[in-house]
This record gives structure tokens, sequence and C-alpha cells, in this order.
């Protein structure tokens, strides 16, 4: 048996070429180098390979040299490999048994090995080819069908690697760097032959290669190069080991770091590379029976990598971006669950938060990180992927917290762009109460102990996000009116004039109409109407105030077109005839009694509106100054000038005692004089006014009312419902009367009205009436009773009950715990209505029950519990309406608040079937809305738990002082 340095000096021996110019084949020439007993040991002569050479210049007549060639190499890599191993036990360092310059030899020799036996036995495509590896061969392919010779070369091939890679780990680590992908090759090659020897060993080998090197070569592999392209066996085999990968721990870096190395650092430049990539990764691979747990790894695997940056990198952002597209368009609900919920969850949440008009307090907002901050950075770029109406139910978040993080004016810039009215959507958010946010920077430093002299490399800044309550609600609008003034600076810029128009127009809706008193009666407290939202006089004054003082700020840095001068007229026109109303409504009030005194809310209304008027008057002067021969400017500045003159005759009749808005009349006075415009000779403007002797005079205000019941136009019996409503709300002496005049049986009979306004006015009217009196109340029941037990029910009859079941709901809680004595009945009500087969029957009667929960905190429902458990698990696991698992969410929300410390107690052993359930809704539903719900009711089911948990522990602790 050959020692290793013989073996060494052997293949040396059949890698070196001789002096002399190649003539004809190579290998023949490096064949005769081999002594003859080497040759006889490991050739048998009576097998020959007629296989042809194809090399240049060949001029093989027998058997073909390379066929030997391979077989003498491998039979001495086999006997050298025998020898390694063999030495192994003689050492503890396997490094000391061959030198580095050893494996050298043995490695370049590979490459003559891999030429010779297993290149020319691989179908086309696979691994590297003969031309790329070699100057002198431009091919030798024996694969041509014949899959039996094949199998055996590559067997014994695969038997050289595996005898030369676990002999000794110092030519595995040095081989597997350069080899891998012929090792790869071989051993799939063997797999789709079905010859599977050496499939185990080579499996071992190839786990231990680090996993950055064979993912790069399963890539390579997969690919190709450009001689041929690669068979699909041998594509497919690649691609699940690299699903596999991919899927694991840090698989998204590897692949990331391979398409940086090999195409640059601004690889996501070239966007077909990027989109062709993002697709591959959308694509669920076969190995994952449910797509949603293979997007769920990769996202997560996005945003770990992209939370762990201190930046985000280009590339890392751009395919990310490039695969949410991808999965939103192939895999819609996946992206929603995977992506948007884990971007949007904390904003959502947050959103709802800033919602709570009743808190004053300030309040750290817990499970806040930078990394909240960092995924609306990623949704900014995501604009062609989300949900634009999911994302424009945050608003009120996002202006909030506009001037605090930079990412949200590109979100915002983004929802706006298609908004019809701008000005509308932030008036909404500037009157709607909410909170406000602030990002508060600190700096956190691990260790407290720090050496002189130096700084401590572990202290990082750290973000917490504060909300702020106001005790005041004018302190709220302003704060709001400066967020909005923000918002439309940086990021409607463009539209900033015509947007802040918008919102003078909207406030003027409510602008000087009638008292804040008057306004919050009129409301429909048990039914939801359309518009019908509780806005202030007195901010409305005030936003239309500060929108002029930003106008004429604008006016200042860049004028005005034709076009806005025009409508800035008409809106001034219009605040000065309604402010010329109200004076002169309040100078005949005035006339009217022998003692006046304005409330505290009408002085402050006046106030704004002076302030106002005075904003107007300089606007519409300097405008008619500005334009005086333009004739198409001429007419509308003469009408705004009249309304100038009429309101000036008001602020006569009711004077002033503030002497800025005094000096301001005076001096419009006599600007007019100036124009020669006599005051007295102006008509005054028709405005519409109310009824003023309906106001003062109550005579026949209750048959009035009954009349206009009977009436044909909607408007005119909404007017009336929301007149008794009101009557009935305030409790006044009217409701005796309307009593006496079957005022219930004929609004009930209005219920079943085609018009929306009208039978919402008549349930909202019904329900004031229940909360005046018991009977009523008792009646109400029996009557929801008799339409939800109705046989036929058309479409226009379920929405009734719907509404109906809603308002009720509403009721009890205004009626509180006194509902108890009708638990029963309504339990049943709703009961049936949870059964129907419409989804708004069953969504009403959910919220209802869980309203009856609340108002009778829970009390009575013991016999009920069991039953409608079981009947809002059913409605959470199979019911397909959105609608309806949202509701029954919200009931099982409820029933905890009910139950509170009793949760234990009441709801016993299912409790953890509906935890489970809710989960499951959290975590898959299709409706966004649905999710949240879900995962608020998942929170407070926890939060309860741990308030129980704490004071059963609480209970058994004793205080003992020594």
């Amino acid at each position: 048996m050959l020692i290793k340095d013989e073996l060494i000096q052997l293949i040396t021996q059949l890698v070196t070429p001789p002096a002399e110019t190649w003539k004809s084949d190579p290998f023949e020439i490096l064949l005769k180098q081999c002594p003859k007993e080497v040759f006889d040991k490991f050739v048998d002569p009576t097998i020959e390979d007629p296989t042809p050479s194809t090399s240049d210049g060949a001029k093989t007549v027998n058997a073909d040299a390379r066929a030997h060639y391979s077989r003498i190499l491998g039979g001495l890599y086999l006997e050298l490999a025998g020898v390694l191993e063999s030495q192994r036990a003689t050492t503890d360092d396997e490094y000391q048994l061959i030198s580095l310059q050893e494996i050298a030899i043995i490695k370049d020799s590979f490459q003559f090995f891999l030429l010779t036996g297993v290149i020319p036995f691989l179908e086309p495509g696979v691994c590297l080819p003969a031309s790329a590896r070699s100057t002198f061969i431009k091919s030798w392919k024996v694969y041509d069908g014949n899959k039996e010779t094949c199998a055996v070369k590559l067997d014994f091939a695969a038997k050289v690697i595996v005898a030369l890679l676990k002999c000794n780990d110092a030519i595995a680590s040095q081989f597997m760097k350069k080899f891998i992908d012929d090792v790869i090759a071989i051993q799939y090659q063997l797999n789709e032959l079905k010859v599977n020897n050496y499939e185990a060993q080579l499996e071992e080998i190839i786990s231990k290669c680090p996993v950055d090197l064979l993912f790069g070569s399963l890539m390579f592999l997969s690919r190709g190069g450009k001689s041929a392209e690669p068979p699909m066996w041998l594509k497919g085999a690649c691609g699940r080991t690299l699903s596999k990968i991919l899927v694991a721990e840090g698989g998204l870096t590897l692949m990331l770091q391979y398409y940086q190395e090999r195409a640059g650092d601004n690889w996501t430049d070239h966007l077909p590379m990027t989109k062709s990539v993002a697709w591959c990764l959308a694509a669920v691979p076969k190995i994952f029976s449910h797509p949603r747990k293979y997007h769920e790894n990769i996202s997560n695997q996005f945003f770990e990598i992209i939370w762990s940056q201190k930046e985000v990198d280009k590339n890392t952002l751009n395919l990310f971006v490039s695969y949410v597209n991808e999965v939103h368009v192939r895999f819609s609900l996946n992206a929603d669950l995977t992506v948007f919920d884990k971007i949007l969850n904390f904003w959502e949440l947050l959103d709802k938060k800033l919602q709570n008009k009743e808190q004053k307090h300030t309040e750290k907002i817990e499970g806040f990180s930078t990394n909240d901050i960092r995924n609306l950075q990623l949704l900014s770029q995501m604009q062609n992927s989300y949900n634009v109406k999911r994302i424009r139910q945050l608003t009120t978040c996002f202006f909030a917290c506009a001037e605090q993080i930079p990412y949200i004016k590109d979100i915002l810039r983004a929802i706006l762009d298609s908004v019809g009215s701008l000005g509308y959507t932030i008036y909404q958010y500037v009157i709607t109460p909410s909170l406000a946010v602030r990002l508060v920077k600190k700096s956190v430093t691990s260790s407290k102990i720090q050496e002189v002299g130096e700084t401590n490399g572990n202290e990082t800044p750290s973000e917490e996000l504060w909300v702020d309550g106001f005790s005041d609600s004018d302190e709220r609008v302003g704060h709001r009116i400066d967020t909005a003034f923000y918002v439309i600076d940086n990021v409607l810029t463009a539209a900033r004039v015509r947007t802040i128009m918008e919102m003078i127009n909207v406030a003027l809706e409510e602008f000087l109409k009638v008292s804040e008193k008057e306004r919050e009666d009129d409301m429909a407290r048990f039914v939801q109407l359309d518009g019908a939202k509780l806005f202030s006089s007195t901010h409305s004054h005030f936003i239309v105030g500060c929108c002029y003082e930003r106008l004429i700020a604008i006016a200042g840095e860049r004028g005005f077109a034709q076009d806005e001068c025009i409508q800035l007229l008409r809106m001034t026109e219009n605040i000065l005839n309604n402010a010329t109303l109200k004076f002169v409504r309040m100078a005949n009030r005035k006339q009217t009694v022998d003692v006046f005194q304005m409330t505290e809310t009408e002085v402050k209304e006046f106030d704004s509106t002076r302030s106002t008027v005075r904003l107007c008057i300089p606007l519409i002067t300097a405008i008619f100054s500005l334009t005086r021969g333009a004739s198409r400017m001429q007419e509308i500045a003469t009408k705004a000038l009249e309304a100038i003159a009429n309101f000036t005759k008001a602020s006569d009749l009711f004077p002033s005692s503030d002497v800025v808005f005094n000096n301001t009349i005076d001096e419009t006075k006599r600007y007019l004089k100036t124009l020669k415009i006599d005051v007295n000779d102006i008509v005054p403007p028709v405005v519409p006014q109310r009824n003023e002797r309906r106001r003062y005079n109550q005579i026949d205000l209750c048959n009035e009312w009954i009349e206009e019941l009977h009436d044909d136009e909607p408007a005119v019996k909404g007017g009336a419902l929301m007149q008794i409503s009101k009557a009935f709300r305030q409790r006044t002496w009217h409701c005796q009367k309307l009593i006496e005049y079957g005022a219930y049986d004929t609004v009930k009979d209005m219920v079943i009205d085609d018009d929306s306004y009208v039978f919402l006015s008549a349930i909202n009217c019904l329900c004031e009436m229940a909360l005046y009196d018991r009977h009523f109340f008792e009646g109400l029941i029996e009557y929801y009773e008799e339409l939800i037990n109705a046989t036929n029910k058309d479409e226009k009859l379920v929405i009734r009950i719907g509404r109906t079941a809603e308002a009720i709901g509403k009721l009890l809680i205004s009626r509180g715990e006194s509902s108890i004595t009708f638990f029963d009945r309504l339990a049943t009500a709703f009961m049936t209505g949870i059964e129907a087969s419409d989804e708004i029957l069953r969504a009403s009667s959910c919220g209802a029950f869980g309203n009856l929960l609340v108002a009778t905190r829970g009390r009575g429902v013991e016999k009920w519990l069991d039953q409608m458990l079981l009947k809002v698990t059913n409605i959470l696991r199979i019911d397909r309406s959105p609608l309806v698992r949202r509701s029954a969410t919200d009931l099982i929300r409820h029933s905890l608040k009910a139950a509170g410390k009793d949760i234990l107690v009441i709801l016993r052993e299912s409790l953890l079937d509906l935890h489970r359930e809710v989960r499951n809704l959290w975590k898959t539903d299709r409706d966004e809305t649905v999710r949240l719900h879900a995962q608020l009711c998942c929170e407070e089911i926890d939060a309860a738990l741990r308030t129980n948990q704490e004071e059963s522990e609480r209970g058994y602790h004793r205080k003992i002082r020594f």
C-alpha cells in the first residue's frame, strides 16, 4: 500500500502537463505519465469505453483515455483518504496530518477529476460546463441517454467525494469553498437517476457547508449559465432546498447578501430584477400547505431586518415594497394579515385612544417603540398596496402625529390626493374632540457606572409617546386648528387656498344659525341621522376667524387669483348677512322684554361674531380697491359692500361696548361715504328667518306638530318629529298635551315611512317617549317583539327592525339598571334576532344585547349565559358577515364589562373557548375592522383576568409590623 507522500507525488505527476505542445488528446498524454503498476491496479483492461473524445485535434483510437484517467485519479483519492482516515487515531489535530501545500495539490488535481469523471455524465445545464472551466476543452459529453453508464460513473464520483471530504476536516473546509456546486450537482443528478448509495453521506457533507455559501451555490445551479438552461428537476430540487433555507432563521438576510454581492449595492434600482425576486418571494413553496404561514414567515423576517437597522437599507426597503405589492395582488388577505396588520395595529389602537372625549389628563402610551415609527416609513412607500379606505380611517391619529413623525406627511399626501373636499375633512378633525399627541425623546443609559473621561457606548436615545387631554374645549380646538394648518402648509401646499376656503364654507353652514343649547336639543341621540354631529357654533366662529387670518397671511406671500377673490367676496358677504340677521334678532328680542341679559354662551358667540366681522370688512375693502375696473369683479364687490352697509345699520340697533369693534364700524362708515354709498338706500338682503312666533308663542304648538306629522313633505314631518323629541327630552309641559293628542300611536305608525329621515326621526322620538314614561317603554318593547316575530320581512322592514334594535340598545343605557325589569322579554327578542337569517338583524340584536348587559351590569344574565355564549361562538366560527362577527365580538366585550370582577364566576369554563375563538378571529379574519375589535376583546380578557388574579393574590397578604 502506498504511503501519503507517494500518493501525493503520483497525483502531482498525473496533473503536470509535459513540456511539448499537445497535438492530440491531452488526457492521453497525461495518462502515459502514469506508472504501469498504478494503471493496472485501478483500470480493468477488459473493459473499454468506446466513447470518442471531442477535444480539438483529438486522435484517440482505442479506449477513451479520459475514462481511464478519471478512474486512476479517483482510485488514488480513495487510497489517500484511507491513509488519512487510518492516521486520525494518532493525533487530535487533523490539520497536522496534511499540509496546506498538499491540500492545494489535491484541490488543483480535483479539477481534472471533475473534467473527466463528473461533468461528461451530467445532463446539459447541470453545473458549469467543461468549456467554461478549461481553455483546451470545448466539449466532452457522454450523457446521451445511457443513464446506466452515467449512474455508474457518478456513483463512483460520489464515493470518491465522500471518502475524500470525510477523511480530514482540513481537506473538507478547503474543498467546500470551491467545489460545493459540483457536490450538490452530483447529489441531485444521482437522485434524478434514482441512485441513493451515498445520498445520506452527501447530505451530511452539504449540511456542514456554511449557509451563505450553500445559498449562493443553489442560486447558481437553479439559474444556470449562458450555454444551457437547467433542467426542470434541477430547478425544483434547488428551489425546495432554497425554500427551506429562506424560511429558516436568517434566510432572508442570506438572500439579500447574495444579490448585493453579485449585483452591486444598488441592485434594486434595476426594476425588472427587483420585481422578479419579489415575485419569487411571494410565490408559496409546495412544502407549505397554508400560504399564510409562509407569508407570515417572510414578512416577519423583513420586519426583523428593517427594525434592526439604524437606517433602513434602500435595497431591503425596495424589495419589501415590491414583495408586499406582489402578495397584495395574488394573496390580498395574507397581505393584510401579515403586513398591514403589523404596521397599522398600534396606530389603530392609538386612534381609538385619541377619540376618548372624556380624558383630561396626560397619559403615557404603553407598548410604543421606535419600530412603530419605522413601520410608518414602510407604509409611506406602499401607496400601491395598502387599502386607502382603511388608512383614511386613521386621519385623526395621523393629523395629531403629523408634526411629530415626518413619514406621516407622505402618507397623508397620498390618501388625501383623491379626496374631493379637503376642507370638509380637515374641518371634521378640528371640530371633533380628540386628544393631542406628543413624542418625547429621552436618553437611556444602560449602566449608571461610567468611567471618568469616557463616554458610555451603550447610551442610546429612546422615544416615548404621550397623549394630552385638555380640560378646556376651546384649548382643544385651538390645538387642533394649529395642527390642521400645519398639515395644510406641509401636506396640501398646492391646495392651501382652496382647502382653507372649503373649511370656511363648511363652518358657515353652522355659523350664526342657532344657539348652542338649541343645537344640542335638536340632536337625535338614539339614531344617527346623516350629518347629525354636535358642532359648536362658537368654535365655528373661531375656525372662520383663524382661516381668514391664514388667508390674509397667504395673500401677503403670493396674492390671490381672480376666482379666489370672487369666492372670498361671496363668503364674506354670506358671513356679514348672517351676522346682520343675528344682530337684528337680538335687537328685536331686547325690545320685547323688560329685563334683558345675554347668557354666557351668547356673549361668547357675539364676541366671535364681532372678531370675524372685523376680519371680513378690511378684506372686502382691500379686494374692492385692488380690482376696480374689472368688469367681472364689480358686481360681486358691490354686493359685498352692500352687506357691509347692512351690517353697520344692524350694529347700531344692537350696540357694543367693544372699543376696537366700534372703531372698525366708524371707519367703515367713513369709507362708505367716500364711495358715496348711502346706507339708508340699500335694501337689506333676503335671509331665511326662523318663525319667531314659534319660539316665543307656545299656544297651539302641539296641535301644529300633530298636523305637520300628516304633511306630505318628508322634511316637514321629520322636523315635527324632532320638535316632539326635543319636548320629551326637555320634559316640558307639551309632553302631557302631546300624549292626550295620541302622539305615540301616530309616531309609531311613521316608523314604516319610506323616507329615511322620517322613520329614523320616528324611532328616535319613540325612544324619547319611552324614556319619559314607563308605559311607552313597555309599548316600544311590545312593538319591537311584533316586528322581530313577523313572518314575511322585506328589506325595508329588516332595516327598520335593525335601527329599532340599535335605538333600544342606546335607550337601555340611558335607563340604566332599571332595565332589569324587562331583561327576560328583551333577551328573548334579541335571541330571536340573533338567530335570524338577515345579517342586519343578527348584528343589531348582538349590539342591543350587549347594551342590555352593560345597562343591567350583568344582573339577570345567568340563565341566558350558556345559550348566548353558544350562539356567539357559532357566529365567530361560521358567520360569513363581517358586520355580524364584529357585533358578536363587541357583545363579548360588553359581557366582560358587565361581569367586572366576577368574570371567572360568571363566564366559568366558557372563557377559554371564547378567548380561543376571538384570538383566531384576530389572526385570520378577512375584515380589518373585525380583527381590530377582536384584538381589543383579547386584550380586555387578558386585562380582566390579570386584575382578577392580582385581587385574589392581594387577599392572601397580611401586613405584620414589629
